[in-house]
């Protein structure tokens, strides 16, 4: 290898380098699509570098472009169609070349490039989850042909270019994973405010309306002290029976903020009698603190 060798493979090597710390400390999209726009210009020494993604209804839409002598504005779109590299490299999602547009190429976009004098040019497929999500394409003025190796050389951005989307949507749906569960969380909450307004909470005030009714019959109608009485405990031990199937399957404020080792320490302080409680994910033993009562029973 020769110096000149030596030189240009450092070179692409420190700006691979550059966009994957890039993608690693989770760069916005656009600034890694400009930052891999840039970087390929320079090693590869493209007169025009475009980064663009395929759309729905057929266009292609430039999302990282270096400014020089040519540039296509970002956020410009292209319809498809015709003989070119970006239409080669959606239709068999691998690099694709041209070396003579003049007496080959075709479409929209390749039209616009002969008026500027582009006359050959290389792509390659941006693959996210399975499918061509995009392209990365340099093109040049240089009657010669383009490197053999240009495909190669172009395909190790798109590589990063793919982490970088990929990493992107993944954090997407995280957020929209973690809405949906806060929603579902609130939703569940209200659910147990109804429900304890409604049911259990409006058979304790009748059982305790009741109650006072007894008291009042004990002074002046004692007759009907025993059916109130009756009365309010029956909706006491519904309240109660609404109350325990309510909390089934809600888990204790403990048990969800400090884990399972929390949880049944504060389970074994509520006990009669001593509990020796053991965790094996926590690694040790403990009993409660509480000391037997003379009432207590014994085990």
């Amino acid at each position: 290898m020769s110096g000149e060798e030596f030189r240009a493979l450092a070179e692409e090597q420190a700006a691979l380098r550059r966009v994957a710390t890039l993608v690693a400390r989770g760069a916005p999209p656009e600034k890694v699509f400009a930052a891999v726009t840039e970087e390929v210009g320079q090693v590869l020494g493209a007169e025009m570098t475009n980064l663009c993604r395929y759309d729905p209804d057929g266009a292609l839409t430039v999302l990282g472009s270096v400014e020089g002598r040519w540039h296509w504005p970002i956020g410009s779109r292209w319809p498809l169609g015709g003989k070119n590299v970006a239409t080669l490299v959606l239709e068999t999602g691998r690099p694709a070349r041209m070396d003579n547009w003049d007496a080959e190429a075709s479409g929209p976009a390749i039209d616009r490039a002969r008026v500027i004098g582009i006359r050959q040019g290389v792509g390659t497929p941006n693959i996210v989850e399975g499918r061509v999500w995009g392209v990365i394409g340099i093109a040049t003025s240089r009657t010669e042909p383009l490197p053999a190796d240009t495909e190669a050389r172009l395909a190790s951005f798109t590589e990063l270019v793919a982490m970088a989307i990929s990493n992107t949507q993944a954090r997407t749906e995280l957020a929209r994973r973690g809405a949906r569960i806060v929603e579902a969380t609130d939703e569940e909450r209200r659910r147990v405010v109804r429900d304890l307004h409604d049911g259990a909470q409006q058979r304790v005030v009748h059982a305790i309306v009741t109650l006072k009714l007894a008291c009042r019959a004990l002074e002046h109608d004692q007759e009907a002290v025993p059916s109130l009485v009756h009365e309010a405990l029956e909706n006491a031990e519904r309240a109660n029976a609404e109350l325990r199937e309510l909390a089934h399957g809600i888990l204790p404020t403990t048990l969800t903020r400090a884990g399972l080792r929390a949880g049944l320490d504060a389970l074994a302080s509520r006990t009669p009698v001593p509990v020796e409680s053991m965790c094996p994910w926590a690694g040790c033993r403990r009993r409660s603190r509480r000391p037997p009562t003379s009432s207590s029973p014994r085990r």
